[in-house]
């Protein structure tokens, strides 16, 4: 059975059909029928994007987990929240940074999707702010047969929060090799392969990073920044202001006015 059938007779459902006319409306949905009422929004709808605020991280995975069969992956994104306490001094994982920073840059720049999504997110994923030089930064796009400077690509990467190393292991990381460029996308579960000829990608491929070996062949791809505040200038600028007006995290100050990722 297609799930899909059911989105027709859902969408004519008197409470759907108020939502659609007064976005102020609410109803009840019992928990079992939430991914199929959202689908059947999403499907029948026209009025963009929908975001689904959930209470907790787990319940967004699992929502984020049922809306990807019943719609697909190219039409679902999950916006997590952080792992980190507020005031906690550790950073967010990279990938849940990257994946932040992706459906942030698809909103904004509208960098793949031109289809409509359905984004789930926890409610302190959409209460925590997102540094502007992140998404000033914006994105890079890979392409076999695409014109683009090996050496600008290096700086962006390491602009926006990736770690330069010896070989790629772990997201977050890139490594260049003379006309090679490895590097492990902040939301992809598996790195990336870009070799140059001049200003020109000959082949783009995904390897692994246990033995380096390349695996599958991609046409395409993008990437996102890897941490969610970047270290321009006006922010190094004021680190080294807070680093002599507040004592306490003098260390995190001082690290960042140098411009150092920790």
């Amino acid at each position: 059975m297609h799930f899909k059938n059911l989105f027709g007779p859902l969408s004519q459902i008197t409470s759907l059909e108020k939502i659609h006319s007064t976005p102020s409306e609410s109803f009840y949905v019992p928990s079992a029928a939430v991914p199929f009422v959202l689908g059947a929004m999403h499907e029948t709808s026209q009025d963009g994007h929908i975001v689904a605020v959930v209470a907790t991280r787990q319940l967004a995975f699992e929502l984020y987990q049922e809306l990807k069969v019943l719609l697909g992956s190219e039409n679902t994104r999950i916006f997590p929240s952080w792992e980190t306490l507020p005031l906690e001094r550790v950073s967010p994982s990279i990938e849940t940074m990257g994946r932040r920073l992706k459906v942030l840059n698809e909103l904004t720049y509208k960098v793949q999707p031109s289809n409509r999504l359905v984004i789930v997110a926890p409610v302190r994923a959409v209460s925590q702010l997102v540094g502007g030089s992140a998404l000033d930064a914006g994105s890079r796009h890979l392409a076999i047969g695409a014109s683009i400077r090996l050496e600008g690509l290096v700086q962006w990467l390491a602009d926006s929060g990736y770690r330069r190393e010896y070989q790629v292991e772990n997201r977050g990381e890139f490594a260049v090799r003379g006309s090679i460029v490895d590097v492990f996308p902040s939301e992809q579960d598996l790195p990336i392969r870009a070799d140059f000829f001049g200003d020109e990608i000959d082949r783009l491929s995904m390897f692994d990073p246990s033995d380096q070996l390349s695996l599958e062949a991609l046409s395409e791809v993008s990437l996102f920044p890897a941490r969610e505040l970047l270290l321009t200038a006006a922010i190094r600028d004021r680190a080294s202001l807070l680093r002599n007006q507040l004592s306490y995290a003098g260390s995190t100050w001082e690290k960042i006015s140098n411009g150092m990722f920790f």
